[in-house]
């Protein structure tokens, strides 16, 4: 969790690029948040369309169990929703308390 919160501050505050803030949400370009999540081994493991302007993403590193959860635009700038550990591809069985 702390290099996850290490790695947020970063790509956030050293990169020297402008952030857009929207509702409280961190955003950049979404080739450079691509480049940093690569460079912790995540890869995107799914997409889905939310509207016609915007998809949700998720990134994830089965080895390290990181994930994060992408929003990206048509114009190019994706915010990052949320973020954790943990991430198993296993679905979690119907019923099953989590």
């Amino acid at each position: 969790m702390f290099i996850r919160i290490l790695l947020a501050v970063a790509v956030i505050g050293c990169l020297g690029v402008t952030i857009a803030k929207a509702n409280g949400v961190n955003c950049l370009p979404r080739v450079v948040l691509e480049e940093r999540l690569m460079s912790i081994g995540e890869t995107q493991q799914g997409a889905g369309v939310r509207d016609e302007k915007a998809v949700i993403e998720v990134w994830a590193c089965e080895t390290t169990t990181t994930w994060t959860i992408l929003l990206s635009f048509v114009g190019g700038m994706s915010c990052i929703v949320s973020f954790g550990h943990g991430w198993s591809s296993a679905a979690i069985p119907a019923g099953e308390a989590l």
